[in-house]
């Protein structure tokens, strides 16, 4: 049924938005009450007040000079809305069913929320997932159906969220090492360069070029917390540095590598930003070169300066989750087993690699063995974390294990089985994933 403070049915399915169609007049019941008894009340009738944007729920009556308060009229009709206690307590105060006054407003397109307005202009059988904001861009992924009501959407999103002043539509699914995608503007601004404070630090980037998801702040502040200063970082795929900048920031080593030369740029420029001055160096490689040329030469110098007294640890992160496990491969062998003779065990990296799992049962179990089936290994003692929900058939997780010796020096005592029960079991984790087709970052 529909509440009397819904916005009207004629506004369903608009194209363009127009204000005036939002006008409403309804009958608002209302407590009239002496001036000192307000916070009582009020406390009293929580649960009944109007709760709509841009409506006080107690004004001043100047005729009377007394305080009225703004009910719900969906919940009071008369004063025998109010259940036994509440009614009770209203009575003690002295209040009665002449205490109860009724007013016609006028409600419109200001007092509804966001989602109220754009969930009652699209179809009945629909529904508006929401939308995330990245400095002063908001980005939403709309699905086919909401297509026709772009703009009008673009429009209500432009208007009502604080510090909005362009909003995007992705219109393909990221497909490319860079994870940047095609993105058309809905409304207001074309400019898509802005900035975002995370984690005490503050990056610029241009959402046309570089990857960014505010929805993963958690997630980079959970990684960085893990760190000590003069731990040591190897970024992967970093982006423009949300671990990066943070873990430099707090005395961390960082060596940040990403293979699109816009991210480089953006966080060269946020490293000045945020005052970065020594322990983060930038590259620009394909992830399987950064790993196999920088990674491993400054491992094996970290191995002959190790000083037993004064520890730390080593850390390498690695935020591609379409195809992030597949640079694991790159680890096998990457050392010789006498280069790893004299390795210090203190120094052997805790891997954090993110990945897509099908939503499942045992979506943990799934991220573990996708790991496993392309090291060919298995890993122990490792630890797996829900990150989010990405689509209804699709989870992010991140798993966190150690490279052993035996990995990073392609030692077949701790293979999992033969090739090809290993590269059955991958098979049949990435068809189960390529039959998700709408793939978010």
């Amino acid at each position: 049924m529909e509440k009397i403070t819904s916005p009207p049915a004629c506004i369903r399915g608009m194209k363009e938005l127009d204000k005036d169609k939002f006008l409403k007049k309804i009958q608002v019941p209302l407590l009239s009450i002496d001036v000192n008894l307000v916070h009582s009340v009020i406390n009293t009738v929580k649960r009944y007040l109007l709760k709509m944007d841009k409506i006080k729920q107690v004004y001043d009556d100047p005729d009377s000079g007394r305080k009225l308060i703004y009910l719900d009229p969906n919940l009071v009709k008369d004063f025998e809305s109010f259940d036994d206690k509440h009614r009770e307590l209203l009575r003690n105060y002295g209040l009665t069913p002449d205490n109860l006054v009724y007013r016609e407003i006028t409600i419109g397109y200001d007092n509804w929320s966001t989602h109220e307005v754009i969930n009652c202009i699209i179809p009945e059988n629909t529904a508006f997932s929401g939308f995330t904001q990245t400095g002063k861009i908001i980005h939403v992924n709309l699905k086919p159906e909401l297509l026709p009501y772009k703009h009008v959407i673009g429009k209500v999103l432009l208007e009502k969220v604080k510090n909005c002043e362009s909003v995007v539509n992705k219109i393909q699914s990221i497909d490319n090492v860079y994870r940047t995608f095609n993105l058309e503007v809905l409304a207001g601004s074309d400019d898509l360069c802005t900035v975002v404070n995370e984690n005490g630090c503050k990056f610029e980037l241009d959402f046309k070029t570089v990857y960014w998801n505010s929805r993963l702040h958690e997630e980079h502040h959970e990684i960085v917390s893990k760190l000590n200063k003069g731990d040591v970082l190897y970024d992967v795929f970093c982006g423009i540095g949300p671990f990066a900048i943070p873990a430099a920031k707090k005395g961390c080593i960082v060596l940040a590598n990403d293979a699109n030369p816009e991210s480089c740029k953006y966080l060269q420029r946020n490293k000045y930003i945020n005052k970065v001055k020594l322990g983060l160096e930038i590259f620009n490689k394909d992830g399987a070169d950064f790993i196999k040329q920088h990674v491993k030469q400054d491992m094996l110098r970290r191995s002959q300066n190790f000083n037993p007294a004064k520890p730390y640890s080593i850390h390498i992160t690695m935020n591609l989750p379409a195809i992030a496990y597949t640079f694991l491969t790159n680890f096998i062998g990457l050392f010789t087993r006498n280069e790893l003779s004299s390795y210090p065990d203190q120094l052997l990296p805790v891997v954090h690699l993110y990945c897509f799992v099908p939503k499942n049962a045992d979506a943990k179990d799934a991220a573990k063995s996708l790991v496993e089936a392309t090291l060919k290994y298995r890993i122990e003692n490792e630890n797996v974390f829900p990150v989010r929900n990405v689509s209804p058939k699709k989870e992010m997780m991140r798993i966190s294990f150690v490279l052993t010796k035996e990995i990073l020096s392609s030692d077949k005592r701790a293979s999992i089985g033969s090739d090809d029960q290993i590269s059955e079991k991958k098979l049949r984790l990435d068809n189960e994933l390529s039959s998700e087709m709408d793939v978010h970052y």
